[in-house]
């Protein structure tokens, strides 16, 4: 999914969220609440990761997670037409948000955002 010098930083984000897609199918599907649970643990634990989320919390949010339907969960990814391609003093090729971008990703927030 992070190949980077096959296609383009767009192929590449919309890979990604192929495979955070089927992550998500799959703990939501295939794992035990248990297993859900754990899998939630270790990744509190992960020196990487930063959150106010402690490991009490993961129990009750791993139970409301099963209450929710795969059908109202949504991976939305910014349109590429909100950047515009530059490349920085050093050769490298880079995208810069428009102003657009902001509100777009408050609109995704706060739920007023539609397809």
């Amino acid at each position: 999914m992070r190949m980077r010098y096959f296609d383009d930083d767009f192929a590449r984000v919309r890979r990604q969220t192929l495979v955070l897609r089927a992550f998500y199918e799959k703990a939501m599907n295939e794992l035990t609440l248990l297993e859900q649970t754990q899998m939630g643990y270790h990744i509190l634990m992960d020196k990487n990761v930063q959150t106010d989320f402690a490991p009490k919390d993961l129990y009750p949010l791993a139970c409301l997670a099963g209450s929710i339907e795969s059908s109202d969960v949504d991976f939305i990814e910014i349109p590429k037409g909100m950047y515009r391609p530059a490349t920085t003093e050093q050769g490298g090729a880079v995208q810069i948000p428009y102003d657009t971008v902001v509100p777009f990703i408050q609109s995704v927030m706060d739920g007023s955002y539609e397809p």
